[in-house]
C-alpha cells in the first residue's frame, strides 16, 4: 500500500555535531518507488564539505519513480561552514516531487558544479541546480530538462541571502523538452553580480 512512507534518506550524513570537520562525499541515493518526505545524497550539520571537484566525491540521488519531498544532492545545513558544496546530481526519472536541488548551502561556501537532470515525472515547485542560503558564491551549476513538467520556476544557480557577498557566475539551465510553468534564469542572487550565465 501506499502507507506513510519514509520521513528521510540519507546515502550519507554527519548530524549530531555543528563543529564536525568530516567531509561527506561518493555517497548515493535510489529511489525506484514509494513515499519520501525529503532525501539526501551527501547531508551534513558540521563544517566539513559535502561533495568535491575530484571523480567519483560527489553525491548523488536517482529517482526513478514514486512521491517525494524535497530532494538534494548535498547540503551543508550550517551557517557558520565555509565550506563548498560541489559536483552533487539530482536525477529525477519519473513520479511526483518537491522542490531539487543539485546542491544547497546554508553556510559562507559557495555551491559550485552541481547538476539536477530531469527526464520526466512532476513538480509544482521550483528546481535549482546549485542554490546557497549564505553569503557565499553559485557557481557553474547546471539544470538539464529533457521531459517532465516544472510548476515552479528553474534556475541553474540562486542565491537567496539579502547580504550574499558572492555572485552567480557561469551557471546554464538547458531545456530539450518538457515544461516550465514558472520563470528559467541561468543565474539569480538577491544582492550580488549575475556573471556570463546561459539559458539553452
Amino acid at each position: 500500500g501506499a502507507g506513510r512512507g519514509l520521513t528521510y534518506v540519507y546515502g550519507g550524513a554527519v548530524t549530531n555535531e555543528k563543529n564536525a570537520a568530516g567531509t561527506v562525499t561518493g555517497n548515493s541515493v535510489t529511489l525506484k518507488n514509494g513515499r519520501t518526505s525529503k532525501v539526501y545524497g551527501g547531508y551534513t550539520r558540521g563544517k566539513g564539505a559535502v561533495g568535491g571537484s575530484a571523480d567519483g566525491a560527489g553525491n548523488a540521488v536517482t529517482f526513478e519513480n514514486g512521491t517525494v519531498g524535497d530532494v538534494y544532492g548535498g547540503a551543508i545545513d550550517n551557517s557558520d561552514s565555509t565550506a563548498a558544496v560541489t559536483g552533487n546530481k539530482v536525477t529525477i526519472q519519473n513520479g511526483t516531487y518537491n522542490r531539487l536541488y543539485g546542491g544547497h548551502t546554508k553556510g559562507k561556501g559557495a555551491a559550485q558544479n552541481n547538476e539536477v537532470t530531469i527526464s520526466g515525472g512532476t513538480s509544482d515547485d521550483d528546481v535549482y541546480g546549485g542554490y546557497t542560503a549564505g553569503t557565499g558564491a553559485t557557481t557553474g551549476n547546471t539544470v538539464n530538462l529533457a521531459g517532465g513538467s516544472v510548476g515552479g520556476n528553474v534556475y541553474g544557480g540562486y542565491l537567496s541571502h539579502a547580504s550574499a557577498t558572492g555572485n552567480a557566475t557561469g551557471n546554464t539551465v538547458t531545456i530539450t523538452g518538457g515544461q516550465v510553468n514558472g520563470h528559467v534564469y541561468g543565474g539569480s542572487s538577491s544582492t550580488g553580480t549575475t556573471i556570463r550565465n546561459t539559458v539553452n
